[in-house]
């Protein structure tokens, strides 16, 4: 049962950061400035932890 219902809220977790990731994509392309790149690590990091769901 748990596994059922945890699923979907994963996967719409998924979807919103995928949207999330593709707003700062297209932010980051206008320039790099420090703050920018590190947005970039901070979505880089945050990927690889993603597969821990």
């Amino acid at each position: 049962m748990k596994t059922k219902s945890t699923i979907p809220v994963t996967h719409l977790l998924g979807s919103t950061m995928l949207l999330i990731k593709k707003k700062m994509n297209q932010y980051l392309v206008g320039g790099k400035n420090p703050d920018q790149l590190n947005l970039i690590a901070i979505n880089n990091s945050y990927k690889k932890n993603n597969l821990l769901f």
